[in-house]
């Protein structure tokens, strides 16, 4: 997993979440691996609003990574960049989780 990009995990997972494919060895490995604050940099606003995507649709209740992508998103103001489908997934996201961000 340290030879994958930041991107190219939210790749993989996304693709696994699309295609409905869960492996919890998978999900279990991959997490952490998220949180690594350099992995967490180099997510453009398209990759968090799926990485957001994904942890919904598995039901991975992490709050902490999802405060962390969002504060991503925050970051220089990224989020005013998202397409309207990029908006709908991290709204749907944090609705599906019962996570409230007053800043949404």
């Amino acid at each position: 997993l340290k030879l994958l990009t930041g991107r190219q995990l939210v790749q993989i997972l996304w693709a696994t979440a699309i295609t409905k494919y869960k492996d919890p060895e998978l999900l279990n490995a991959f997490v952490p691996r998220l949180k690594d604050p350099d992995v967490m940099k180099e997510q453009s606003t398209v990759k968090c609003a799926q990485l957001l995507w994904v942890l919904a649709s598995f039901q991975i209740r992490d709050s902490p990574l999802m405060d962390d992508i969002w504060q991503q998103l925050k970051r220089d103001d990224q989020y005013q960049s998202l397409s309207p489908q990029g908006v709908s997934n991290v709204v749907w996201s944090f609705a599906k989780m019962d996570l409230y961000n007053p800043e949404l």
